[in-house]
């Protein structure tokens, strides 16, 4: 019995050596994790830093691939190139932050996983924004989004979202811009991303700003700039000053402007971001040739050009050239205009940035015309027009706003079908504390219920699923039948198009150099405006070939594109009294032209015979009525004006056409009063 005692209490004192001794082992550092935890903090504080303080995120993420380098851990090593390479595209080394990336993508490729490839794309697609390359840019941004995705790194990939819809958006891709920011930003929701929720308000004040919504945009990018502040996100706050000094800016408040840029301009500094700073100088310097301030004005053009040297900032340069180009066209100095709209052009093509290419190409025609360069003028108009046709046109925020009510109730069906299925669980639970016999019929019952339901489920979808792929054929087919009829109309238009140009053109140039005769010159400058009517004519048939512009809403975006772009050209000012919001109605083709070519005919007879310097255009929806109004302070209208008579006459055949009513008069004391009143019911496709 003793002994036995004896050989238990060994055994414990054993079991408790060995005990202590794992204890032990399990306590002790280990090296190599305690240099990856340091590694990860710094690349983590450097990421951190980014959007604070670059000099500071520099440095951590410079120690951090040092550590990394001496531990070879691959996965950290990346990232903390990828860090720097961010840190170096915006203070002017970006061909030395690529060639980092190239080497660290070829060095490590063999040990690379989706998530480090990502995030090498990732910096590239930013780095070749702010260059901006932007057909590079969205390659980049796509490989990352489909990297991070695979990884199920969602958070992630909606940020790289977000960053490819401003790349669409900065290359003319306003429908891609709109869907791809709405995806986005309903991952941000999900993960209740503060960050992200900033970003996408910032976002849809540019797509807002794009559509010339302006009251819109600013409300956006004043409720993104708030939570900016709120997380002390620094480079946020400043890119979201600038966007709001653009939209005062296009507003033509230029105080407001002033100062949004300047606070951008000061948040950058602290910043240290080249790239910010730069954009900051050539906004205050396009902000100053307004107020006449040309010293100002080319001050900040040359602190422009000075901040992004050496930084292959092709874009901001382009377009600080052209602001040169303004400032001495406005000086009258035009050989200097003419040089560094050239300079621009060229920065333009290389980057292959298409709106700027047709501003400056716009530009030159107008230079052209004003120093008497007709040839070059009109050779430089052309082109002009050649790229604005190529530009994706505006898709307005109404697509927005469906898309985001879409979301809304799904979600709700979500939240209602998760109560739905709480109540079902605990009734069941209840009935079955109650009555044993009762729950298991209860339960045999409700597996008989949901097996229906699920085959009752299954049919609907199969059904529904169906419908919808032979819905999808019949748009098919329609949409094959509207683009062939869109296609030969623009065959059209190119084919006859130019011709008309040509002898608009040429005509213009025979009346303005006194060669003809009095009466041959009379007969140039008919061919001329008839040309020119007939040009116009040819755009506005294009237009409404196409099914998807007969809408009221574009009907009414339509004519106030036309009517700021066609008086642009006279010392006319216009002012619009336009409703935010137009009702959604498909109205026929008739319609649509009938009421256009009336509104085109009656700013026609401004612009000729009325001598006014001011038009006042207002379109109201409502009480089941379109009303539109324009005035003018010109001299009026006499009853002995026969061109003005069938001007009338004509406009009122088109209006009572439609079932409509229209109306002119005298206004008190000059001028003229057009009103045109339609019942939307008349407008509508039967």
């Amino acid at each position: 019995m003793g002994s036995r005692n004896v050989g238990w209490s060994s055994i414990l004192v054993l079991l408790f050596v060995i005990l202590n001794f794992t204890h032990s082992v399990s306590q002790t550092p280990n090296p190599k994790i305690g240099i990856i935890s340091q590694i990860d903090s710094l690349n983590t504080l450097a990421a951190y830093n980014l959007n604070r303080n670059l000099k500071a995120a520099f440095q951590s993420a410079t120690e951090a691939k040092r550590l990394a380098l001496t531990s070879g851990e691959a996965k950290q090593i990346i990232r903390s190139i990828c860090l720097e390479s961010l840190v170096k595209a915006r203070i002017n080394q970006s061909a030395d932050a690529l060639s980092n990336l190239s080497l660290a993508e070829t060095e490590f490729s063999a040990v690379m996983d989706a998530n480090s490839r990502a995030e090498i794309f990732s910096a590239r697609g930013l780095i070749y924004y702010l260059l901006s390359k932007f057909d590079s840019s969205k390659s980049c941004y796509e490989y990352a989004i489909q990297q991070f995705k695979s990884n199920r790194n969602e958070l992630q990939s909606a940020f790289e979202l977000n960053r490819l819809a401003r790349v669409y958006l900065r290359s003319g891709e306003s429908k891609n811009a709109i869907a791809v920011s709405e995806t986005s930003s309903r991952i941000f929701d999900e993960k209740v991303d503060t960050e992200g929720k900033a970003l996408s308000l910032d976002l849809k004040g540019e797509i807002y700003s794009a559509q010339r919504l302006y009251d819109k945009a600013l409300a956006s990018h004043q409720a993104g700039l708030i939570i900016f502040k709120s997380i002390q996100h620094l480079t946020g706050i400043s890119i979201s000053e600038v966007h709001i000094g653009n939209v005062w800016y296009m507003k033509a408040i230029d105080d407001s402007a002033l100062f949004y840029y300047n606070s951008a301009l000061m948040n950058y500094r602290a910043l240290g971001d080249s790239n910010g700073i730069a954009i900051c100088y050539t906004n205050l310097s396009r902000v100053f040739l307004e107020k006449n301030d040309f010293k100002k004005s080319i001050n900040y053009a040359n602190l422009t050009l000075s901040t992004i040297k050496g930084g292959e900032y092709k874009l901001i340069e382009s377009t600080t050239y052209q602001q040169l180009c303004d400032i001495y066209a406005a000086l009258g100095e035009y050989l200097k205009a003419v040089f560094f709209l050239k300079q621009s052009l060229i920065l333009a093509t290389s980057i292959n940035h298409k709106v700027t290419i047709m501003d400056c190409r716009k530009s030159l025609s107008e230079v052209y015309y004003t120093i008497h360069s007709t040839d070059s003028a009109y050779a430089n108009l052309l082109e002009a027009y050649h790229y604005k046709d190529t530009l994706q046109p505006l898709v307005y925020s109404k697509q927005l706003a469906e898309l985001q009510n879409k979301y809304e109730v799904e979600k709700q069906q979500v939240v209602l079908n998760s109560l739905q299925q709480k109540d079902k669980i605990k009734s069941l639970e209840i009935h079955d504390q109650q009555n044993q016999i009762g729950r298991r019929n209860t339960i045999i019952i409700s597996g008989l219920i949901i097996v229906l339901l699920l085959g009752f489920v299954i049919y609907l979808v199969y059904q529904q699923q169906k419908l919808a792929q032979d819905l999808e054929r019949a748009i098919v087919v329609k949409d094959t039948k509207e683009q062939e009829r869109i296609r030969f109309a623009r065959d059209l238009h190119d084919e006859v198009g130019s011709g008309l140009s040509k002898i608009s053109f040429l005509s213009g140039v025979l009346v303005s150099t006194n060669v003809v005769s009095e009466a041959n010159s009379e007969k140039a400058l008919a061919i001329n405006e008839t040309s020119k009517e007939l040009v116009d004519s040819m755009r506005d048939l294009i237009w409404t070939l196409n099914q998807e512009n007969t809408t009221l809403e574009n009907l009414v975006v339509r004519i106030r594109e036309f009517t700021s772009d066609y008086l642009e050209e006279f010392p006319i000012v216009v002012q619009f009294d336009f409703p935010e919001q137009i009702p959604d109605i498909i109205i026929s083709k008739q319609s649509h032209r009938e009421i256009f070519m009336s509104i085109k005919e009656c700013l026609n007879n401004i612009v000729k015979h009325s001598g006014a310097k001011l038009v006042a255009m207002k379109l109201e929806v409502g009480n089941d009525l379109l009303f539109v109004r324009i005035t003018d302070n010109g001299i009026g209208i006499s009853g002995d004006n026969d061109a003005i008579g069938n001007g009338i006459r004509n406009m009122t055949n088109r209006i009572t056409g439609i079932d409509g009513m229209f109306s002119l008069r005298n206004d008190v004391p000059n001028g003229v009063v057009v009103e045109i009143k339609i019942p939307l019911i008349k407008l509508r496709v039967s």
